[in-house]
């Protein structure tokens, strides 16, 4: 699952293109927010929309990814 999200590094996704994705590789919704959260942690993913919501990764949200050297250079 780590790797399908990190293959999305310079886009926007929605958050129903991703649950389908981890529904595909055999993933529930709890493991896509943990990879998120996981992801988050690093910089690698933010989500954009909505900008305020109760959970972390809601239904419906979008979430903008970034590739590692993306983040490198932001921190230089």
């Amino acid at each position: 699952m780590d790797v399908a999200l990190r293959a999305h590094a310079g886009t926007e996704q929605r958050w129903e293109t991703l649950s389908s994705q981890a529904a595909r590789l055999n993933h529930m919704d709890k493991h896509l927010r943990q990879v998120l959260d996981n992801l988050a942690a690093q910089g690698l993913a933010f989500r954009v929309d909505p900008v305020r919501a109760r959970t972390a990764w809601p239904e419906g949200c979008t979430v903008r990814f970034y590739a590692p050297e993306d983040v490198a250079d932001e921190a230089s």
